[in-house]
């Protein structure tokens, strides 16, 4: 039998003290048995000793001599005594058996329950399956150096049972609110969330894995469905010619321009923490905070390096974020503390893609232990990523599918753009960002400013806008949705997809003529 260690006692310590009433219940029990043995044994000397049982004998003579009733009185006792006598002995008996019975107990039982509580602990770590979105709070520690409970973190699911590459237009899926494709599983399976569940989402990966194929699988499903969104991408182009992506669809559905320059993503930043700052202000007067807000990163220890503050305010937006509809979708190669700033914020990613390459990084994101991962790496390529979401718990094995320029047009119903226009560039966003130390926060293209925007920029416009653009940033103006714009005056409701897609878009240009936004 084992000697107990210091976790051991300090086991023991702790039950002692949630058992401390009862504890001294028993010890004062103990004491009143003790206490009764001894006047029982006090009784049975006293009973068999000669010269008491003499002295005894002529008190009782003196006493018929002197008085019947007192002759009465001490023959009652006698008998009295001679009954309490079995009794205290039987009590005293009692009492030194239950007193072994505990000095036993301590010395024999404690190690087999110390056992049994490890024992009890192993088994709870491995059926533990609760889902990490049942909380927010984001982190739960199922981390453990008992061997036995770490298969079973990562399901033991091999590539080959996955789909091979495919690209996003042979997936038979349209985005809803509350199915966002995230990614395909063994024999074709849709992984999807509610928009309402996607949250703040993390992806890691070496070069080339595929971190802006995933950027453009999400970003394409929120702007299908009318979500805000905004790009801080040190390396954001319309047209990557290298890798024959045509980003122009996304872009031109923005909720702000791309910000490329540090200068630029300083002041999305800035906006984006300005704009969480009123949304919990609307909140707290029970208003509607707006359409979920989500802002794009990626390279982020660029960011981090050449942007101010970025990892506080990163910070700030992940814890906060998600309650107001403000949403973090962040890439790099790895998120250690060192490259990006960020720590505990971390744990506030509750949607992650791992694509391999740190080991570490992808432990925290994941919430799993290295060991696990490090089996699994061999396995992480292009197309195939491990993924942490409220539809994949324990993180699970899939094919993110290729976002092809065919699949981009067809999803956000944009197919002006099927071919490259050569020499065309990225919209100038000097006039949106300026310096952070002139410019504090970007405008949103929001009905609550618009018509500043329409007023700033009267004076530089190229041509007069159409009367139809004009009338539709009347309507805008006063406050109607540009979804009920397009089924007041197009007569297209939001669930009849790409028709709806494509009136939105066209509604949505001659809102920005009529605004006179340069886009």
């Amino acid at each position: 039998m084992r000697t107990p260690t210091i976790d051991d006692r300090d086991i023991i310590i702790n039950q002692n003290k949630r058992h401390a009433p009862a504890g001294a219940g028993r010890a004062l029990a103990t004491a009143v048995l003790a206490l009764a043995g001894l006047l029982a044994l006090w009784l049975l000397i006293t009973t068999l000793d000669p010269q008491a049982r003499a002295a005894r004998e002529v008190a009782q003579w003196r006493s018929q001599q002197l008085d019947s009733d007192l002759y009465t009185v001490d023959m009652l006792a006698g008998a009295l005594l001679r009954l309490a006598l079995p009794i205290a002995l039987a009590v005293g008996a009692l009492g030194l058996v239950i007193v072994g019975l505990l000095l036993l107990y301590r010395r024999w039982a404690t190690p087999v329950a110390i056992a049994a509580h490890y024992h009890v602990k192993a088994l709870e770590a491995q059926r533990y399956q609760l889902p990490h979105t049942l909380t927010y709070a984001p982190r739960i520690d199922s981390r453990m150096n008992n061997e036995a409970a770490s298969p079973g973190l990562l399901p033991e699911l091999s590539v080959a049972s996955l789909p091979g590459i495919t690209d996003l237009a042979q997936v038979q899926h349209t985005p809803t609110p509350q199915r966002i494709l995230l990614g395909l599983g063994p024999g074709d399976e849709h992984i999807v969330v509610p928009l309402a569940r996607l949250w703040h989402v993390a992806t890691s990966g070496p070069t080339g894995n595929g971190k802006s194929n995933i950027h453009r699988l999400l970003l394409a499903q929120l702007l299908a469905l009318g979500a805000h969104v905004a790009i801080g991408d040190p390396k954001f182009t319309e047209y990557d010619i290298e890798q024959d992506e045509d980003w122009r669809p996304i872009a031109r559905r923005l909720h702000l321009a791309p910000a490329v320059s540090a200068d630029q993503i300083g002041a999305l930043l800035d906006y984006a923490v300005e704009e969480l700052k009123r949304r919990l202000e609307r909140r707290r007067k029970q208003e509607k905070v707006g359409a979920p807000l989500f802002i794009a990163l990626d390279e982020l220890p660029w960011i981090y390096d050449h942007v101010q503050a970025a990892d506080e305010q990163i910070a700030e937006l992940v814890r906060m974020g998600r309650g107001v509809g403000v949403f973090t979708l962040a890439a790099a190669q790895d998120f250690l503390v060192k490259s990006t700033g960020l720590s505990a914020a971390r744990d506030n990613f509750r949607s992650a893609f791992y694509l391999g390459g740190d080991l570490k990084t992808g432990s925290v994101l994941l919430d799993v232990p290295q060991r696990d991962l490090a089996r699994r790496e061999g396995e992480l390529s292009f197309g195939t990523a491990l993924l942490r979401s409220s539809a994949t718990t324990p993180p699970a094995l899939v094919r993110v599918p290729y976002v092809s320029n065919a699949s981009l047009y067809h999803l956000l119903g944009d197919m002006a753009d099927a071919r490259h226009t050569p020499g065309r560039g990225m919209a100038d966003a000097s006039g949106m960002y300026g310096p952070r130390d002139q410019q504090p926060h970007m405008p949103p293209i929001g009905q609550e400013n618009a018509k500043d925007i329409q007023a700033s920029s009267a004076s530089g416009r190229a041509e007069p806008a159409s009367a139809e653009a004009r009338r539709l940033a009347r309507l805008f103006l006063e406050g109607k949705d540009p979804a009920v714009i397009v089924a007041e005056l197009r007569g297209i409701k939001s669930n009849e997809g790409k028709r709806y897609q494509i009136a939105l878009a066209e509604v949505l240009g001659l809102i920005r003529q009529g605004l006179d936004i340069t886009y």
